[in-house]
């Protein structure tokens, strides 16, 4: 309703016998009968914003007359039944029920300003029982019951609507029920925030301000090409519609609401009679409201902070701006909430005009980011709907209610770093979690209410529509083909622990199996072919003596006196025992069995998934260049990018999900910022949320949706809405924030006899090639075996796992460096297995020289027995498992030094961790 419009109508209207009872309640007697009674006055003054209890609904029945000088019909807006007549002048009396909100039973006296007085129902929110004195503005005055918050019983009252007018009547006192926090001492519910939160009792206007009401124009704009006379002027290059045109297109304008800035529970807005200035604020997804910039210019800095009256205006109290709604009807019983959160700062300026403070607020949740993160140790993996809603639950002194649990069906064992705080963990924890079907998880603000934040996926679809070029909407989006990620490396932790990164090790091939049956089997002279259990044990032998270097033999698949002279010297070389025979010793010296006979240099790393042309080679199943991409495009810019795709994940999955991250962000999609200072179609500007998804109409010949991933609201003039958008979902934060984040240790690394060789560490060797890997072979019982085995140059073990059949008692050590059966002979014993501290005499030769990492086995403790131990009578199972080793291995292997009591085959695996940068 326009001013123009209430000035034609003026009171007469009010009164008339078409007058609605909703439309007598939408306006202040008070302020339309005083002789100051002015247009911009005439549109806020409206009852229920002086008094906000009134119920929303009307009901009951009443009767009687109701005339400018006296007599009426009763207000049928006020529940119950009644008689009588109610006058504008203060002429006629009537009966009038009590105001809806009032709840209980009981009478009292009540002063609604400073003339007349009457019965009144107690107030709903004070309970218990007793008498009191309570005085609306402070000149009224009456006893009233205290009673619950229970919507019920019967009530004898009078209402005296600003002294114009005295009634009696009876009628029961009906309404909705109240907050039981006291502490509140409120009046209206924040519409979804839950039964416990609501606001105050929101402040009148004063008659000497002017109110400010949030207006709404929605103007429905079609692609502009499409609109009759529209052209393009050559001068600015804008696109120009007739404004006889442009003024046809349907639009919506109405009053939104008023805002109303309430800190410390007191509704501060017109504070000392003047307005309050909130003059921007802003919010983003994830994490919801960011920071609120607020003026009193009704404060200075000669105002002392001792003085009572401030004693709201201090840091680290709670700001709550708010607004309630309206209809083409008045205000309505429904308040949004604008920003919730806290002051943070203030600032003063003295000068010769003014002396004016001002204040910053932070969001509420963004107290994550002052908490310090105290990583904790996650020896299994957790979901992130579970871990997430946990960290920002433990933020101290936390001002909004817990964020609740869901399940993400995202596992990890991101623990984080020390250092960072708790926003910044979460941040890395989100970066990562998408979903396989390609979307990705948040935490937002729960729609409708205060300060309540909830886990959950991007949103889809469309929830508000504008035109580009259309008048009062700025558009400023470019392409910006270094923000899409084209080729995607990634990595992860299959259920087993072992860790993938779809590394590949070109020409590596795995030893041969051991060429006999039975463990105790060797060859010696005379053996052929034809004895070995796989029918070329020989040849096999001999071929790889001769690719070693060794001369004087052929490949004839006996084993003769030449091969004995051949195997001798290389037994020599190996540092092995030296006897001319070919047993499970000497065959794992032959084929390096573990090492992948390879070098460790060789090792390539592949993407997951890439966009055609920025590849210049094709690689075979090992890693090896089969030839050239023919589909290479060497002007393509290549935007990599490497994804912790987390635990319980194969590398199956992470190909699959890394295929999705490259569909969505390519093509590359438009980023960059709308300012709105019109509405779009679908309601205000001002109650746009980040995470909405936007559609822009005829961006470059085609519809675009955009992602909002930071809004800004300016309050100062007319008042416009800054929205940072991208056509590919993203947050808020750039990539640097999201991937700022450690690495996760599953187990404790310190058990360990030896030194502590530890460094800032690169990725594990990939499990799926190889790395890890203890192959099967065979130990002779009673002699040392040495394998090395593939891991990486720095690193943790989180498992490993060794079992021998047949079942055997057996020792294993560990170590960094280059150690052979001799070596282990001299050191650590021939039978570890009979001594109580084996390689202990020379600890700090194996440590120094060989890397000592660990040593499983000794007398009384064999190994063989897990899940139980030798010393407790558990049966003999040829099994052993361990965890929590840190190496530092200069050639990027482990050397497994083994030895069982009884000739056995054995095999295994070390499950790399990832470690620390």
């Amino acid at each position: 309703m326009t001013d123009s419009r209430l000035l034609a109508e003026g009171v007469d209207a009010l009164v008339a016998p078409t007058a609605t009872p909703r439309r007598l309640s939408a306006f202040a007697v008070e302020a339309l009968a005083a002789p100051s009674a002015t247009p911009s006055k005439l549109v806020v003054a409206y009852a229920e914003a002086l008094v906000p209890a009134v119920a929303p609904k009307p009901h009951g029945a009443g009767t009687g007359t109701l005339t400018r000088t006296g007599s009426g019909t009763g207000h049928s807006r006020r529940h119950g039944s009644g008689t009588g007549a109610l006058t504008i002048t203060g002429a006629g009396t009537g009966h009038a029920p009590a105001m809806a909100v009032r709840h209980g039973t009981g009478t009292g006296t009540f002063g609604w300003t400073s003339s007349g007085s009457g019965h009144k129902p107690g107030v709903a929110n004070r309970h218990g029982s007793g008498t009191g004195t309570f005085g609306w503005t402070g000149v009224g005055h009456g006893t009233a019951p205290v009673v619950d918050t229970t919507p019920h019983g019967s009530g004898f009252g009078a209402l005296n609507w600003n002294g114009l007018g005295v009634g009696t009547g009876s009628e029961p006192a009906v309404g909705t029920p109240w907050s039981s926090d006291l502490s509140q001492r409120t009046l209206m519910p924040i519409i979804g925030s839950g039964s416990a939160t609501f606001v105050p009792p929101l402040a009148a206007m004063p008659t000497t301000i002017d109110e400010r009401p949030i207006m709404r124009a929605s103007r429905v704009v079609p692609d502009l090409t499409t609109l009759a006379g529209a052209r393009v002027d050559p001068d600015t290059g804008q696109f120009v519609v007739p404004d006889n045109v442009y003024d046809e297109l349907p639009v919506t304008r109405g009053i939104v609401g008023v805002p109303h800035l309430l800190i410390a529970g007191r509704d501060v807005t017109y504070f000392r009679g003047s307005r309050t200035l909130v003059k921007s604020d802003t919010a983003s997804e994830p994490f919801g409201d960011g920071s609120l910039s607020v003026e009193f210019p009704q404060i200075s800095t000669l105002d002392k902070k001792t003085d009572p009256a401030l004693a709201w205006l201090r840091a680290d109290a709670t700001v709550h701006y708010v607004m309630q709604r309206w209809d083409e009807n008045g205000p309505t019983g429904v308040i949004d909430t604008l920003f919730h959160g806290y002051l943070v700062s203030d600032d003063s300026g003295n000068d010769e005009t003014s002396a004016q403070k001002s204040w910053e607020a932070r969001g509420t949740l963004y107290a994550a980011a002052s908490a310090a993160h105290i990583p904790r140790q996650l020896y299994t993996a957790q979901d992130i709907g579970f871990w997430i809603p946990k960290t920002l639950n433990s933020v101290p002194s936390r001002r909004y209610p817990k964020v609740p649990t869901v399940r993400a069906g995202i596992r990890t064992l991101q623990r984080g770093a020390s250092g960072e705080k708790i926003m910044e963990y979460v941040q890395g924890l989100l970066g990562d979690a998408w979903t396989t079907s390609g979307n990705q998880w948040t935490v937002a603000k729960k729609p409708g209410t205060a300060c309540t934040y909830v886990m959950r996926q991007k949103k889809t679809g469309v929830d508000w529509t504008i035109t580009n070029g259309q008048r009062g909407v700025t558009v400023s989006l470019s392409t910006d083909t270094t923000q899409r990620r084209n080729v995607i490396y990634g990595r992860g932790q299959r259920s087993d622990g072992g860790v993938w990164m779809n590394k590949r090790f070109p020409r590596g091939t795995h030893a041969p199996a051991y060429p006999f049956s039975s463990p105790g089997a060797v060859m010696t002279i005379g053996t052929t072919d034809a004895a070995t259990s796989t029918g070329d044990g020989v040849s096999t032998w001999q071929r790889r003596a001769i690719a070693l270097g060794f001369r004087g033999i052929t490949v004839d698949g006996v084993y003769n006196s030449n091969d004995a002279t051949v195997c001798r010297q290389l037994q020599q070389q190996y540092g092995i025992q030296v006897d001319g025979v070919v047993g499970p010793q000497t065959w794992a010296e032959t084929f390096d069995v573990g090492a992948l006979n390879g070098n460790p240099d060789a090792w390539v790393r592949l993407p997951l998934a890439w966009v055609p042309g920025t590849q210049r080679y094709r690689y075979g199943a090992t890693g090896s260049i089969v030839g050239k991409d023919p589909a290479y495009d060497p002007t393509m810019t290549v935007v990599s990018d490497e994804v912790d795709f987390g635990t319980d994940v194969t590398l199956a999955d992470g190909i699959k999900s890394a295929q999705q991250i490259i569909d969505r962000e390519n093509p590359a999609g438009v980023t960059g910022t709308l300012t709105l200072s019109v509405d779009p179609r679908e309601g205000s500007r001002f109650t746009i949320q980040p995470g909405d998804r936007i559609k822009l109409i005829g961006y470059e010949g085609r519809d675009v949706v955009l992602h909002i991933a930071q809004r800004s609201r300016d309050w100062t003039g007319k008042g416009s809405v800054t929205l940072q958008v991208a056509e590919k979902a993203t947050d808020a934060l750039t990539l640097a924030q999201i991937r700022a984040r450690n690495n996760a240790n599953r187990q404790d690394p310190a058990r360990r006899p030896g030194k502590t060789r530890t460094k800032p560490v690169i990725d594990p060797w990939d499990c799926e090639s190889g790395a890890g890997q203890i192959e099967r072979h065979a130990l002779f019982g009673g002699l040392w075996t040495v394998i090395r085995v593939p891991m990486s140059e720095f690193g943790s073990v989180s498992r490993i796992a060794m079992r021998t059949a047949p079942a055997s008692r057996f020792a294993v050590f560990l170590f960094a460096q280059p150690i052979t059966s001799a070596d282990c002979v001299r050191y650590i014993g021939a039978n570890p297995l009979t001594l109580d501290s084996p390689g202990e005499t020379h600890r700090e030769l194996l440590e120094d020289r060989f890397g000592w990492l660990e040593g499983w086995g000794r007398n009384g403790d064999a190994l063989g027995y897990y899940p139980g131990s030798e010393g407790t009578n558990a049966p003999l199972t040829g099994r052993f498992q361990d965890a929590g080793i840190e190496y530092w291995s200069p050639t990027g292997y482990l050397y497994v030094a083994e030895f069982s009591a009884a000739s056995t085959f054995i095999e295994g695996d070390m499950r790399a961790a990832p470690q620390e940068m």
